[in-house]
């Protein structure tokens, strides 16, 4: 079986290597499947009442392969792409919105459109086809994809395979014109795919779209001006968070450490790379706004949750439930979905 998704750009994505002007990948199959693989196991995790690490990583072995179990096992996936075309060409650097890691030297970054291609079992393009809506719903591709970059919408698909098709029409749908409307579109996007939402904040050991918030923010002419703006807004956000830390805590890694501090002045830096439980990107049509998810959970490592939580589960959620105040002061609207 065979699908087809025509992806055109929102926000610029790089898909280089450390150095992307030497090594100027346009579209990069290998990172779009490693994207589409986390969000597939934060979909995993949402159908489990208590999400188990080892069953998650067992379904997405199964679709995705990989190398490091016991028996190496090919993807059931194939993924290629066609009919690039490169929209605009940019060279970003430390000045741009969220880009301040690229303190020594600029990158290269496109917009641009292609054709995404997928071949396999229909059972298995199901799955694929799941990650890749969530993928361009709710997140991005690329360098800085989990920060607003590399943020696409689906323009038209084809598929050979019934259940595929009404997930990308989901997926097409939730690209809205505000964001009380991505919400609502989003959300039929998460129901649609069976999942169905926690009532309450939870704290599970993996993060999951059962337990999110459906994030967004401000509307604004252009990808730019929408960045930030948004950058702006989560350094209030961090001001917030460290005025009222009286415990010498650090609330702020709860957004993803580091989101933004090229001066260090956190009271504690965490040294070890997890996906964010803030993921933003960009949605709209002839416009463009932030949007993305906020999922709580305990995924830290023991240093982190010892620093925040001082062992107690309570702790924890009140540290998030900090954050989120900060937030809905500083203007981002956080929806329970359903």
């Amino acid at each position: 079986m065979i699908a087809s998704v025509n992806l055109k750009s929102i926000s610029p994505v790089s898909w280089g290597g450390h150095n992307a002007d030497a090594d100027p990948i346009k579209v990069r199959i290998p990172s779009i499947r490693g994207s589409l693989r986390k969000w597939y196991r934060w979909y995993l995790a949402s159908k489990c009442r208590e999400p188990n690490v080892k069953e998650i990583w067992s379904k997405e072995y199964e679709v995705f392969g990989g190398v490091h179990g016991e028996s190496p096992k090919k993807s059931s996936v194939s993924f290629k792409f066609d009919e690039l075309k490169v929209l605009r060409e940019l060279t970003l650097d430390n000045k741009s919105p969220f880009l301040w890691a690229l303190r020594k030297r600029p990158r290269r970054f496109y917009l641009l459109d292609f054709k995404l291609i997928m071949k396999g079992p229909c059972e298995s393009l199901l799955e694929a086809a799941k990650a890749l809506a969530l993928n361009v719903s709710l997140g991005g591709f690329g360098f800085r994809g989990n920060r607003g970059y590399g943020s696409f919408r689906i323009t038209h698909y084809d598929s050979e395979c019934g259940e595929v098709d009404e997930v990308l029409r989901l997926a097409i749908e939730a690209t809205a014109s505000t964001g009380a409307e991505w919400v609502r579109r989003a959300s039929a996007l998460l129901r649609g795919m069976g999942i169905k939402p926690c009532e309450n904040l939870n704290v599970f050991k993996v993060q999951n779209l059962s337990n999110c918030y459906l994030v967004h923010l401000g509307a604004h002419a252009n990808w730019r001006d929408a960045l930030k703006y948004a950058e702006f807004k989560l350094k209030m956000v961090e001001r917030r968070l460290r005025a009222r830390n009286r415990r010498n805590r650090d609330y702020r890694v709860i957004l993803g450490s580091p989101v933004m501090d090229p001066f260090r002045r956190r009271p504690f830096v965490w040294k070890f790379r997890r996906s964010s439980p803030l993921v933003l990107g960009l949605s709209g049509r002839g416009n463009a706004f932030v949007r993305g998810v906020f999922m709580p959970s305990s995924d830290y490592p023991v240093e982190v949750l010892r620093h925040l939580a001082s062992h107690s589960l309570q702790n924890l959620i009140v540290a998030f439930e900090q954050v989120i105040s900060a937030m809905f002061q500083e203007g981002f609207k956080l929806s329970r979905w359903g």
